[in-house]
C-alpha cells in the first residue's frame, strides 16, 4: 500500500518540471556567452585605425583666377567678334566641344553681341585636381537680328546675369573652359520656326517627287511604243523617272517643237 502511494504522490507533481530547469540553464549561458561576444567585437573595433580622411582639393590661387580671367575675356571677344571657330583654342578637347561650338553657330545666327564684359571669377568648388568651379558676372549688349524695326531703330538689349564656369587646368599650366550654365539657352530663339520651316520645306520636296514619279509613269505606261525598259524603270524612284525624263521624254518634245 506504501509504494502504491509514493507512486502516486510522484505523479502528482508538474510534468516536464526538470526538463523547464535545464532550458532556463542554457538559455542563462548562451545569454552570457553572446554579451561576451558582443564586448570583444566592440573592443576590437574601438581599437581599429580609422582610414585617414581625403585630402582637399587644391584651391584656386589668385593667379589662377587672374589667368581664369583671361580666358573668360578672350570668350568675350569671340562673342563680339561672331566667330564661333575661334572658340575652339579655348574649350577643353571633349565631346561637348563640339555641340558648344555648334550651338554658338546658331547663337551668332540669331544675335549680334554688340558689348561683352565679364567680372573677375570667383572660386566655387573643386572638382578634382585639374577641374574647378567659377562663378563670374556677365554683362552683354545684344542686336536680334530678325528684328522688325528698322536698323536705326534698333536698340541693343541689356542683359547681366551670373553664370558657373567648369574650367580645366592643362599641363603647361593655363585653363580651359570645360562647359557653362552660359551656353545652356542659346541658339534657341528661332529654332521652333526653324523646325517649322524645314519640315514644311521637306514635305513640299516630297510632294514634288511624288507627283513627278507619278506624272512620269503615266508617260511611260501610255507611250507608243511600249517599251517595257521604261515601265520597269519607273519602279525605281527617283532614278528611274529623272532618266526617263531626260533620255526619253525631253528629247521627244524638243524634236516635235522644231
Amino acid at each position: 500500500m506504501s509504494q502504491k502511494r509514493g507512486t502516486l504522490k510522484n505523479a502528482g507533481q508538474p510534468f516536464g518540471f526538470d526538463d523547464l530547469i535545464q532550458r532556463m540553464q542554457i538559455r542563462v549561458v548562451a545569454g552570457c556567452v553572446v554579451s561576451l561576444l558582443l564586448c570583444t567585437a566592440m573592443t576590437v573595433h574601438a581599437g581599429t585605425r580609422r582610414p585617414d580622411p581625403k585630402p582637399a582639393q587644391p584651391a584656386l590661387s589668385d593667379d589662377d583666377l587672374d589667368s581664369i580671367h583671361t580666358v573668360l575675356t578672350k570668350m568675350g571677344d569671340v562673342f563680339l567678334k561672331g566667330n564661333a571657330k575661334a572658340m575652339k583654342g579655348l574649350l577643353t578637347e571633349s565631346i561637348e566641344r563640339d555641340s558648344i561650338i555648334t550651338t554658338l553657330k546658331r547663337e551668332f545666327q540669331e544675335a549680334s553681341y554688340v558689348d561683352f564684359q565679364i567680372e573677375r571669377p570667383k572660386a566655387d568648388d573643386s572638382l578634382s585636381d585639374i577641374r574647378h568651379s567659377v562663378d563670374a558676372t556677365i554683362r552683354v549688349k545684344i542686336v536680334y537680328r530678325d528684328d522688325a524695326r528698322p536698323p536705326d531703330a534698333r536698340r541693343a538689349i541689356e542683359n547681366t546675369t551670373f553664370q558657373n564656369f567648369i574650367v580645366q587646368r592643362e599641363p603647361n599650366g593655363t585653363f580651359t573652359i570645360v562647359n557653362s550654365t552660359f551656353f545652356d539657352n542659346m541658339g534657341r530663339r528661332s529654332g521652333g520656326m526653324v523646325l517649322f520651316v524645314r519640315a514644311l520645306t521637306a514635305l513640299m520636296l516630297v510632294c514634288a517627287m511624288l507627283g513627278f514619279w507619278v506624272w512620269m509613269a503615266s508617260v511611260a505606261w501610255w507611250i507608243r511604243p511600249r517599251t517595257t525598259l521604261w515601265r520597269v524603270a519607273m519602279f525605281l524612284p527617283p532614278i528611274g523617272p529623272l532618266v526617263f525624263f531626260f533620255v526619253a521624254y525631253l528629247p521627244e518634245k524638243l524634236k516635235k517643237k522644231k
